[in-house]
C-alpha cells in the first residue's frame, strides 16, 4: 500500500471512540469522493445513518449498499484488516458517486456546481465530516460529552485531508456545522453578509474562516432541512453569490 500514507491506513484501522453509538458494523468515512482529486469540498458534522442502514436500522447490502462494511468487506473488526480491505474501504468511499449517494448531496450540488463548475458527480468535488462516523442517533440528540469526543476523534483526520491535498476552498451548509466547527476549535467565523429566503424572509448568515491555510465558506441555512432554504429561488442566490465571493481562477 505503497501509495496510501500512514495515516490515512491509520485512520481506516481505529477503532470508534464510543462503540456504542457509531452504526453497528459500519466503518469510518475517509470521504464522500475522492479528496485527494479535487479542490473544492464540502463539509458537514458527520456521515448520515442511513448511508449504513435502511430506515429500518437493518444493514445495507447488494445494490443498495453504498459504503463497506465490516460485513461487505468480511471483517470481524477495523483494526485487523487487511491491506487489501484497507484499499477496498478507501475505494468504495471514493467511488461513492459513482454506486448510490444518497439523495441529501443533490440540493449542494445544484449551487455549488453553477458557481464553481465542480461537480460531486464527474469527481471534481468531495465532501468531507468533522466526525467520520455514523452514529446511531442524530448528532442533535446526543449528549454534548459524546459529541466532544467524536469531535476530538475526527479532527486529526480532517487536518491531515486538508493538508495533505489540493483542497482550497470548503463550502458549509447549515449553521449547525458551524457551531461544530467553533466547538471543535478549528476557529471563529466571521458573519460577512446575509441572504433572505422564504416567505417570511428568514435572515440567513454568510459565514467564512480560514483553517489550515483552507478557505471555508458558507451559510447558515440548512438547505436540505429547513422550510423555504431549497426553493429555486434561493439557491440561485446562493450559487450567485459564491460565484462572486470566489476567485475561481485559484480553484
Amino acid at each position: 500500500m505503497s501509495e496510501i500514507p500512514d495515516w490515512l491506513v491509520s485512520m481506516v484501522r481505529r477503532e470508534p471512540p464510543i462503540k456504542d453509538v457509531v452504526v453497528n458494523g459500519s466503518t469510518p468515512v475517509v470521504s464522500f469522493g475522492d479528496f485527494r482529486k479535487v479542490r473544492v469540498a464540502t463539509l458537514g458534522i458527520n456521515p448520515s445513518n442511513l448511508e449504513f442502514v435502511d430506515a429500518k436500522g437493518n444493514l445495507l447490502f447488494g445494490k443498495e449498499r453504498r459504503l463497506a462494511t465490516l460485513d461487505s468487506m468480511k471483517a470481524t473488526s477495523l483494526q485487523n484488516l487487511y491491506d487489501s480491505q484497507v484499499e477496498e474501504l478507501i475505494e468504495e468511499s471514493n467511488r461513492y458517486f459513482d454506486v448510490n449517494p444518497y439523495r441529501w448531496f443533490k440540493t449542494l450540488d445544484d449551487v455549488i456546481k453553477p458557481a464553481l463548475g465542480v461537480s460531486y458527480f464527474d469527481g471534481s468535488l468531495c465532501h468531507l465530516d468533522l466526525c467520520q462516523w455514523a452514529t446511531e442517533e442524530k448528532w442533535g440528540k446526543l449528549e454534548n460529552k459524546i459529541r466532544n469526543i467524536l469531535l476530538r476523534d475526527g479532527l486529526p483526520h480532517l487536518r491531515n485531508q486538508l493538508t495533505n491535498s489540493n483542497i482550497s476552498l470548503v463550502v458549509v451548509n447549515g449553521r449547525s456545522v458551524w457551531n461544530q466547527i467553533n466547538d471543535s476549535g478549528m476557529g471563529k467565523p466571521k458573519n460577512t453578509g446575509t441572504l433572505n429566503f422564504g416567505v417570511n424572509k428568514t435572515s440567513c448568515q454568510m459565514l467564512e474562516m480560514t483553517f489550515e491555510g483552507v478557505r471555508f465558506v458558507g451559510w447558515t441555512a440548512n438547505l436540505q432541512s429547513q422550510n423555504g432554504a431549497n426553493s429555486k429561488i434561493f439557491l440561485a442566490d446562493l450559487s450567485t453569490w459564491l460565484s462572486t465571493i470566489i476567485n475561481k481562477d485559484v480553484l
